[in-house]
């Protein structure tokens, strides 16, 4: 058995997916109730909010609406993936790997990702990172890789955005179906003014 039943009731096959098999409110869902560093973190935050702070970063750091609705879609594979620990993901392997690109090439054609911005997503998701250790884990017991790689004004600015979207996310019950709601609309109102769609390939690198 190589495909997985989503929330909705599609199945995405993990040799083949397809931008049809992707649905938005299975990757909603997902993202929602998935939680940040496994779980680990001194309260509740979720892959949903990392995603909806980065596309707030985006427009707080004055990029474009291509990267803000870019940031906002950069970790949906782990709807269907899970959100693996950086640290663990050179054990996974190339097969790993593949099926992860394949995934996310679905994911850019289904949503209309534009192929651009890779450095601009880089330097909002290290400073979300390095923004959230601050806020969610005790102090380290090691020094994390990303305090050397971001710039003070870029996790000052991630920092607040945290405590915006915990404003919004962060009271009252359920919890999940706030973010879950919030990611819609994020995309719906990004989705316009994202610019001119491209692909890189015509289809997905099998």
């Amino acid at each position: 058995m190589t495909w997985f039943q989503t929330w909705s009731a599609a199945a995405l096959d993990y040799d083949r997916p397809s931008p049809d098999q992707i649905l938005l409110p299975d990757v909603a869902l997902s993202l929602s109730r998935q939680p940040r560093f496994n779980g680990h973190t001194q309260r509740a935050w979720t892959v949903g909010e990392h995603a909806i702070g980065c596309s707030i970063l985006a427009e707080r750091l004055g990029m474009s609406p291509a990267i803000a609705y870019a940031a906002l879609h950069h970790d949906d594979g782990e709807a269907y993936l899970g959100d693996i620990p950086g640290p663990a993901r050179p054990w996974l392997g190339q097969d790993w790997k593949t099926m992860e690109e394949r995934i996310e090439a679905a994911i850019a054609i289904r949503f209309e990702v534009l192929a651009a911005g890779v450095n601009e997503i880089r330097r909002l998701d290290l400073a979300m990172l390095e923004a959230e250790r601050r806020r969610f884990y005790l102090p380290p017991p090691r020094q994390w890789m990303t305090t050397a790689q971001v710039t003070a004004d870029d996790v000052s600015h991630a920092g607040r955005v945290i405590g915006e979207v915990l404003d919004r996310t962060g009271r009252g019950h359920p919890h999940d179906v706030k973010i879950r709601v919030w990611f819609i609309e994020r995309h719906r109102d990004l989705y316009d003014g994202r610019g001119t769609y491209e692909r890189i390939d015509e289809d997905i690198p099998w």
